[in-house]
């Protein structure tokens, strides 16, 4: 079946309905949908690949995957970073079977090929007896991914060359964005990543991240109540901190991203799941360095703030993680999990921190299991059978409520709405039809 067949048999207008706020459940098991993800979406989005902290000298690589394909990236004598195509030209097998290291070459372990760091061929055996010196190696190289572009640290790549810049993709977002990341100079640092594997499609993690705030008190009250001091009042399962609770969603529709949190935070905002001597260290000068850098808003009214960056990374300010939900088909997700430190913290405060995340945030943490038993049940709900799978799924909290914010860019609405969602569909909607990038 060719594309034009395919869309057209997909109806991609009735897979999310933006103006009512409703969403078909096969979005998240069709493997024509998902192949048009693949082709469409990760395909031409800007995808983040690592940080520049992982490889800070010439030959410094890791290898990691936009979607399901494998690249190289690698830092280059002249200081810039390329990726580059985990692939062997002449029979495809994967030029890098490390995870990180330092290499100028990469070479085949078939026929033994063998690639520079920028992915160009210079030798291969029997160059002169068996292709007698008329292999032309500059047409042989490795493919490359045209565009790579850093912000504030983080790596990205887009394999479509005429995309907008990363600064447009990213939009307002970034405003966001940098309160994970400029609170403090010389900028962040990655531990990790850490991997493991969830029985659901990607879609379901990227969207929660970018608006669900509504499972919190429910699907978490057993963590927080064991987290709770003693003598605290019971912990509600309507909300996480009391009733007067409020927040703000964040959506973004035209460029999909989303984001949402608890304003002004319970706590500290910074810290909540690392032991001492994390909270004196961030509650000190070091948090007034991060009003100086970021204002009054982004210091003190955004700790509990959670984001998706469209297509698939997310970010946890208060939990202090990075995650990529990289899919391995429509029914499989693998996350790759890492911790955000600042660079310049004392070792004590970074291992406080990454004991703290890693206790509740990882494949065993006492929030991460609430959450992948979530995504798994959700998925296999609204796909296990055929009835399930056109079931209409309602994505209406909030809609028509949302607005602008004399503080905050984008669309703004409570933090108990689905502002983020209905942005990360509508944008996923228009790149499935062959709309804006």
């Amino acid at each position: 079946m060719d594309m034009a067949n395919r869309t057209q048999d997909l109806n991609i207008i009735d897979l999310f309905d933006r103006e009512n706020g409703i969403v078909k459940a096969s979005i998240y098991s069709d493997p024509d949908v998902y192949k048009l993800e693949m082709e469409r979406i990760f395909s031409r989005s800007w995808l983040f690949l690592g940080h520049e902290g992982q490889i800070p000298k010439f030959g410094d690589f890791l290898v990691t995957t936009m979607a399901e394909d494998s690249v190289i990236v690698s830092r280059q004598g002249d200081g810039t970073i390329t990726a580059i195509l985990n692939q062997c030209r002449h029979r495809g097998n994967r030029l890098c079977l490390a995870d990180m290291g330092n290499s100028k070459s990469f070479r085949c372990t078939y026929h033994g090929w063998v690639y520079n760091s920028a992915g160009g061929l210079v030798g291969m055996p029997h160059e002169t007896d068996g292709y007698h010196n008329k292999l032309n190696k500059a047409e042989w190289g490795a493919i490359r991914v045209p565009r790579v572009e850093i912000h504030k640290g983080l790596i990205f790549g887009n394999w479509d060359a005429e995309a907008p810049a990363l600064s447009a993709a990213l939009g307002d977002v970034a405003w966001y964005l940098d309160a994970f990341l400029d609170g403090a100079e010389g900028g962040i640092e990655l531990s990790g990543p850490h991997r493991h594997h969830v029985k659901c499609n990607w879609k379901w993690q990227a969207e929660q991240h970018g608006t669900d705030f509504y499972h919190a008190a429910i699907s978490h009250n057993s963590a927080l109540t064991a987290l709770n001091p003693p003598g605290a009042p019971p912990t509600s399962f309507e909300y996480t901190q009391t009733p007067d609770e409020t927040g703000y969603q964040f959506g973004m529709p035209e460029l999909g991203h989303g984001a949402a949190g608890w304003f002004p935070a319970r706590n500290d905002g910074l810290v909540r799941f690392a032991p001492a001597p994390a909270p004196a260290y961030l509650g000190g000068p070091a948090r007034e360095e991060m009003r100086a850098r970021l204002g009054d808003i982004r210091t003190d009214e955004m700790g509990s703030l959670v984001m998706t960056v469209f297509p698939n990374l997310s970010l946890n300010r208060a939990a202090r993680y990075l995650r990529v939900w990289q899919p391995r088909g429509p029914n499989r997700t693998e996350v790759v999990h890492y911790i955000i430190l600042d660079k310049k913290m004392p070792e004590e405060v970074k291992d406080a921190i990454v004991r703290g995340t890693s206790f509740s945030f990882n494949a065993s943490g006492l929030f991460e299991q609430d959450d992948s038993e979530n995504v798994a049940l959700c998925h296999r709900g609204a796909s296990e059978g055929h009835i399930s799978r056109q079931t209409p799924l309602n994505v209406q909290m909030g809609l028509g409520f949302g607005g602008p914010h004399p503080d905050f860019p984008g669309q703004i609405n409570h933090v108990y709405a689905e502002e983020g969602a209905r942005a990360f569909y509508s944008h996923w909607q228009d790149l499935l039809m062959g709309g804006a990038k």
